[in-house]
C-alpha cells in the first residue's frame, strides 16, 4: 500500500517480520519442520529398501520421472544407493554427499525436499497462476495461495497414487482425515463452541476441509451457502460474505468502514464492532491468549456500553472460553 519505487518498503519488512514472529509464537515453524525432517528419514529409507529389492511400485517410478530419473537411470541409481547408503541404523540414510554420481546426487536431495513439501504443504512458483503476479490480485487471493498450490502439490499426487493402488497413499489420506477432524474438534473447543460430533456428515465435512484434500473449494461454497442459509464450514463461522468474496484486506476494510465507524458515527457501537477491531491487531488469534484478550474484549464492550455487552468481573471472563456475549 505504501510501496517505495526501486526498494522492499519498510511496511513490507515490518508485515514480514510479524508474520515470522507469528508463525514462530504458534508453534508452527517448529512443527513444520520436524514433520519435514521426519518425513525426510521416512522416504529414504522406503527408497533404499525399494531400490534394493527391486520392488519400485509404478507410482513410485512415476515420482521418480517427475525428480528427473527415469527407467533407464534407474541402474545408476541403485549402483550410487548399493554403494553409498548407511543402512546400519534402524532407519537407513542415501548419504548423497557422498556419491560420485553428483548430478544423481542432486536429483535424490530434491526429490525428498519435495515429498517433504506435499506432506508439509510449501508452495513453490510453479503451483499458483499466471495472475498471481499482479500486486492487486495478490492482495485479493492473499491467505488463498496454499489452497490454491494444494491443487498442484495434495490432490493431483493423491489422485495419482490412489488410482495406482498406492496403499502408503491410501494410509496417508486416513492420516490427514484424522488429523483434519483433529483440527476442526480442537479449534471449536479453543473458540468456545461445541464441536458437532453427533453428525457424520457434518464431522467428514469438516476432515475434508481441514485435511486439505478439496483445495479452494470451501471458498468457492462459502459466499452462496451464507447466501442461501446452507451450511457452511467452520473456518468461515466469523467471515462475512464481503471477506471471503474480497480477501482479508478489503473484505474487511469494507466491513470495518460500513461497520464499525458507521455505528460509532451513529453512537451505537456493538459488541460485535469490538470483535471485529480486534480481529485486525497482529498476534490476536495466539490460541494460549485467547482467554486473555476475550476477558479484555469483554471489558472495553462493558466500559463502552455497547450493544450485546454484559457485566461480569475479569476474573470471571478469564475462566470462560468465549468472548463477551449478550446475557440472555
Amino acid at each position: 500500500l505504501v510501496d517505495e519505487a526501486g526498494a522492499v518498503s519498510r511496511t513490507d519488512k515490518a508485515m514480514e517480520a510479524i508474520g515470522g514472529a507469528f508463525s514462530r509464537l504458534t508453534l508452527m515453524s517448529q512443527w513444520n519442520e520436524m514433520l519435514k525432517v521426519g518425513v525426510a528419514a521416512l522416504e529414504q529409507d522406503s527408497l533404499i529398501h525399494k531400490v534394493t529389492s527391486n520392488t519400485l511400485s509404478a507410482f513410485d517410478k512415476a515420482q521418480l520421472v517427475r525428480a528427473g530419473v527415469g527407467d533407464a537411470d534407474l541402474s545408476r541409481l541403485a549402483d550410487m544407493v548399493a554403494r553409498h547408503a548407511d543402512t546400519t541404523e534402524s532407519l537407513g540414510r542415501l548419504r548423497t554427499e557422498l556419491w560420485e554420481d553428483k548430478h544423481m546426487a542432486s536429483l535424490m536431495e530434491r526429490h525428498i525436499m519435495s515429498l517433504g513439501d506435499e506432506v508439509v504443504l510449501t508452495r513453490g512458483a510453479g503451483d499458483l497462476p499466471a495472475m498471481m503476479d499482479k500486486e492487486l490480485v495478490k492482495t485479493w487471493l492473499q491467505f488463498r495461495t496454499f489452497a490454491i498450490a494444494s491443487v498442484n502439490r495434495t490432490m493431483i499426487p493423491v489422485a495419482q497414487g490412489l488410482s495406482m493402488g498406492d496403499a502408503k497413499m491410501a494410509q496417508g489420506v486416513a492420516s490427514m482425515l484424522t488429523l483434519g477432524a483433529m483440527t476442526y474438534y480442537a479449534k471449536e473447543r479453543l473458540a468456545g463452541r461445541e464441536p458437532d460430533l453427533k453428525n457424520p456428515g457434518r464431522l467428514a465435512a469438516e476432515a475434508f476441509n481441514w485435511s486439505g484434500l478439496i483445495a479452494f473449494f470451501p471458498d468457492l461454497w462459502d459466499v452462496p451457502a451464507k447466501t442461501l442459509h446452507l451450511p457452511t464450514f467452520s473456518r468461515f463461522m466469523s467471515r462475512s460474505p464481503m471477506e471471503t468474496l474480497g480477501g482479508p484486506t478489503f473484505g474487511s476494510g469494507v466491513n470495518f468502514q460500513l461497520g464499525v465507524i458507521s455505528n460509532l458515527a451513529d453512537g451505537t457501537l456493538k459488541q460485535t464492532d469490538i470483535h471485529g477491531i480486534r480481529r485486525m491487531l497482529p498476534f490476536q488469534n495466539l490460541f494460549y491468549f485467547s482467554r486473555l484478550l476475550n476477558a479484555i474484549e469483554g471489558e472495553i464492550g462493558e466500559t463502552l456500553g455497547a450493544e450485546g455487552s454484559n457485566r461480569k468481573d475479569f476474573t470471571t471472563r478469564l475462566k470462560e472460553e468465549v468472548p463477551s456475549k449478550e446475557a440472555k
